[in-house]
Parts: C-alpha cells; structure tokens; sequence
C-alpha cells in the first residue's frame, strides 16, 4: 500500500490507532460464539478490508492529482484500525517465537516455538474431566485474561528460556487429593522420613489459590540432562531457585507429570530429582524444607523428599518454569 504523509500530529495518528484496539471485554465476548460465527466476523472484516484498501487507493490518485490528502489519512487510518482489530480476533490465542539456543559445544539451534491458549484450554478441560477434577465455571475466562494480560511476558521468557509448554492449573487445588488422582495405577508414592516430619501431603505449604498459566519444558525434557538449559541446574541447593523466583508446585508437578505420561508413555525425571521451590514442609524444630521429586523406573512409583533450601546433590536440579495468575 502506498505511504501517505500524514498532515497532522504523528502522536495523534498513532493514538488513534491505538484506542481503536479491541478491549478485553470485547474480545472475551467474540470467543463466546461458536466457531461459524467467529469465522463469520473474520470474513466480514477481510472484506471490509478490501473495501477500504480499494478506497485508500482511489483517494490516493486523487490526492495526487488535487494535492489534498485528507480523504485518504482517513481512510489510511480506518484500514490500520481494522487490520489491527483482525490481527486481534485471529492471533490472539497464539504467540509465536524464535527462541536461539547453544549446546554444552556452544553450537547455536534456533527454534521456532508455538504456543495457543485455545487448544491447550480445551486440552486441560479434557484431562481434568477424565480425571474427575472439577473446574470452576469461569475457568475458561480467568485464562484467557491470564493469556492476554500476559502475553509480552509470556513472549519474552519463551525467547530467553525456550519453554515448549503450556501448563493450566486451576486455584484451589488440596494436594492430597490430587496426589491420589494423579497416582492413579501407579505404586504407592514413597515418601521420606523427613518428608514425613511435615506431617505428608496435608503438610504441605503452597500459594496456590488462584488459576494460573505455567510455562515449562516438554520437548526433548524428559530428564533435566536431557536438555541444555535443565541439565545447567543440577547440583545447585533450592536456595539458589527461591532466590531467582522459580515457583514450580508439587500440585504443578503431578498435574505436568500426568500430563507427559499421558502424551508420551514415559516418566519425568526416572534419573535424579527436580526441585520444586514452591512447595515446602514444616520442621518440627522449626524452618521449612523444600520438596524435591522423581520417578523410580525399577519401582513404578514417585519418590517424594525434603530438604533443607541449602543443601545440594549433583542429581538434583530444578525443572525450571515460570507461572502467570
């Protein structure tokens, strides 16, 4: 399309372009119908699109053979308000990245990462029905806003990180019992003596009231040597993670582990254990201690402990993540 100079403030063009964006109520409404009227919008708009280029073009010849421009900055504008506004309807459940990523050989891989909020709402809502989790009713609309008001961080910690995943864990969550479906055909969970000082899984501290979007790692992420930005964690104490804001939960952890199983037919973390620095137990002498997990291949079970936030082993790391409420 051809460039018009625009006359007036450069400031004011670009906020009228602006407020014509779509708002998030307007937007939450457009996901509500079905998918024939959605598509419907869209078509009507492309069109309306091509009605307003076909005019843009005309005003042009005529601004060019008038020396007046002002028909065409309207309409010049018109078209970026509704290109923006379709842009909206139709890439607002998805965010693409590049994320750039070097080997233990400083070899640069460069991967473009995918993400949409809508398959993996409807994946989640699948998954909790068949395990008999029950969702709050407005399940749906507390993560599409969590997507929306999020997605320049979303976006950046994909591009710094190279999360492949998208986990949707709803607030409210009692560990215990959602230990028990989780664990479904599996032996029972083993659990260690200092573990246990926390009084079990009804000991355990979590901040996990709201619904929110984990981002995590899942390609090529079995076990945490598995991939470069995983393996770099091992042997560093759970201090280490508190301090840099990760915040993965036991309840996390069972629904992602499921999850994978599921997908895949195998285990997270058979070799070693992965922090989860959200989750903590009471000691009786005082203090917390973080929990750590694993899988035990030869023993089909989960092996769940705890320890204190300083301590280190060289096979446990941190399934590294970030959580958006």
């Amino acid at each position: 399309m051809e460039n018009i100079k625009p006359q007036t403030n450069t400031s004011n063009f670009e906020s009228v372009k602006s407020a014509a964006l779509l708002s998030h109520d307007e937007l939450k409404n457009f996901r509500k119908l079905s998918k024939e009227e959605q598509k419907k919008q869209k078509e009507d708009r492309l069109k309306k699109l091509e009605e307003l280029q076909n005019n843009f073009r005309k005003a042009v010849e005529e601004a060019t053979k008038t020396g007046k421009v002002e028909e065409a900055q309207k309409l010049k504008v018109a078209f970026d308000k509704n290109a923006e506004e379709l842009k909206q309807l139709i890439g607002a459940p998805e965010i693409s990245a590049e994320y750039i990523c070097k080997d233990e050989k400083g070899k640069e891989t460069k991967e473009t990462i995918t993400l949409n909020i809508d398959e993996k709402i409807e994946q989640s809502k699948l998954f909790y029905n068949n395990h008999k989790i029950e969702l709050p009713d407005d399940f749906e609309d507390k993560v599409n806003d969590i997507w929306e008001n999020n997605q320049d961080e979303i976006l950046k910690e994909i591009q710094k990180k190279g999360f492949d995943e998208v986990l949707i864990v709803p607030g409210g969550l009692s560990v215990p019992e959602l230990h028990k479906k989780m664990t479904v055909g599996y032996n029972e969970t083993y659990e260690s003596d200092n573990f246990k000082e926390g009084k079990s899984f009804k000991g355990v501290i979590e901040k996990t009231d709201k619904t929110r979007i984990v981002l995590l790692h899942s390609k090529n992420a079995q076990n945490l040597a598995d991939r470069p930005e995983l393996s770099e964690t091992k042997g560093k104490t759970a201090e280490v993670f508190i301090k840099a804001g990760e915040k993965l939960t036991l309840t996390d952890y069972l629904i992602f582990q499921k999850q994978f199983f599921e997908a895949t037919g195998k285990h997270l973390d058979e070799e070693g254990y992965t922090w989860l620095p959200g989750s903590t137990v009471k000691k009786d002498s005082g203090g917390v201690r973080v929990i750590d997990v694993s899988w035990g291949p030869g023993y089909a079970r989960l092996f769940v402990s705890a320890f204190d936030a300083g301590y280190s082993y060289s096979s446990v790391g941190c399934r590294l993540s970030r959580s958006f409420y």
